[in-house]
C-alpha cells in the first residue's frame, strides 16, 4: 500500500486518536531457544567448550540437509542464554544444540525418524568430543506427537463477532478514518490489524462481512459493507483479554460513530450480559490451555498453532 495514495484519497494522512486508539498490553516474556515440550531437542553434552569452526559445520549444507534442517542453538561462556549459530569461528561455545519441530505442515516426527536423526547427530558428537542427549527420548516421541495433535485440535480457539447498522451498509472509506483512529492498519491480507511494538503477530483483526479484504481500489469507487466481522485465535494472542476487550472497543466506536451494533458470529445481537458470557468463554479457554502447559502467547503456542 502506497502511503501518497491513502494521503491523496482522504486528503491527508490517517492518524490514531490518542483519546481512543487501543493501548498496548504487556507482553510475556519471550522464550528464546530450543522448546523441548513440542521439539524433539538433541543437546551436545559434556565438559569440553566447542569451537565456532566445529560448531559451524552443522550449517554446512550438506549436513545440514542429511539433518533435516534443524534450528541450531548456542551459548557461548559470556551469556547464559541461547542464540542461533552465527557463522563465526573465533567463539567458544558452553552449550550447542538441534532442534526439530514434532508437528509441521508437512507432517510429524516419528520415533523411527527421531531415532535416525539421534544416529546421525552422535557421529557429529562425537567428532566434538561431547555426548549427544535427546529431549525427549525418541520412543516417546510418537506419544507426545498424538498428545500435541490432539491439544492443537481441541484448543485452537477463536473468538468472532461482527459490527453492522441496521438497513445501511458502512462506506469503507468511512471503516478506514475509523480504524486509522483505532490505531489498526492495513495488514498484508486486506484485514485492518492491532499490532503493537514487540509482537509480531496482530492481536485482532477486522474484515468487511460479505468481502475478502479491504483496498484502497474499493475506496476510490465508494464501496459499502454490510458489516465487519472481528476475531482473534486465543492460543496465539499475547493477551487473550486485551485481543476481546479491543474487539468491544473498537464495536463500541462503530456504535458511537455510525449507529452500527455489535453482534455475535451467528448475526444475534449482543447484550451486556452476551459479553459478559463471551468474557466467561474466554476465562475458561485460558484454563483450558493451562491445563495443556500452555500460556497464550507462549513461544510454544505460536508454533503449536501456526504462527512461528
Amino acid at each position: 500500500m502506497n502511503q501518497r495514495d491513502v494521503e491523496d484519497l482522504f486528503g491527508g494522512p490517517l492518524r490514531a486518536d490518542p483519546y481512543i486508539s487501543l493501548k498496548a498490553p504487556p507482553l510475556p516474556d519471550a522464550k528464546i531457544g530450543p522448546l523441548p515440550k513440542i521439539q524433539f531437542v538433541i543437546e551436545f553434552v559434556g565438559p569440553r567448550s566447542i569451537s565456532g569452526a566445529s560448531a559451524n559445520a552443522l550449517a554446512e549444507p550438506q549436513l545440514r540437509s542429511a539433518l533435516g534442517s534443524p534450528e541450531v542453538w548456542t551459548m557461548n561462556q559470556s551469556s547464559n542464554e541461547w542464540a542461533p549459530l552465527r557463522a563465526n569461528v573465533n567463539i567458544t561455545y558452553d552449550s550447542l544444540a538441534v532442534a526439530w519441530d514434532l508437528i509441521t505442515d508437512a507432517g510429524t516426527m516419528t520415533t523411527a525418524s527421531a531415532r535416525q536423526l539421534l544416529a546421525a547427530v552422535e557421529r557429529f558428537a562425537t567428532d566434538v568430543q561431547r555426548r549427544a542427549m535427546p529431549m525427549p527420548v525418541p520412543e516417546s516421541v510418537d506419544p507426545l506427537v498424538r498428545h500435541w495433535i490432539a491439544v492443537r485440535e481441541s484448543l485452537d480457539i477463536g473468538f468472532s463477532m461482527a459490527v453492522a447498522r441496521d438497513g445501511d451498509d458502512l462506506a469503507e472509506r468511512e471503516i478506514w478514518r475509523l480504524c486509522a483512529a483505532l490505531g489498526l492498519n492495513l495488514g498484508p491480507t486486506g484485514a485492518f490489524e492491532w499490532r503493537i511494538e514487540g509482537w509480531e503477530h496482530p492481536l485482532l483483526a477486522v474484515t468487511p462481512l460479505e468481502a475478502d479484504a479491504f483496498s484502497l481500489r474499493d475506496v476510490n469507487l465508494d464501496a459499502k459493507h454490510r458489516g465487519l466481522g472481528l476475531g482473534f485465535n486465543v492460543p496465539r494472542s499475547p493477551s487473550p483479554s486485551a485481543s476481546l476487550e479491543g474487539c468491544f472497543g473498537i464495536a463500541n466506536q462503530f456504535a458511537l460513530r455510525t449507529g452500527s451494533k455489535l453482534f455475535d458470529d451467528t448475526m444475534a445481537p449482543m447484550t451486556p450480559a452476551d459479553q459478559e458470557s463471551l468474557r466467561s468463554d474466554l476465562n475458561e479457554a485460558v484454563k483450558a490451555l493451562a491445563s495443556a502447559g500452555l500460556t497464550p502467547g507462549c513461544s510454544e503456542a505460536l508454533k503449536l498453532f501456526g504462527a512461528a
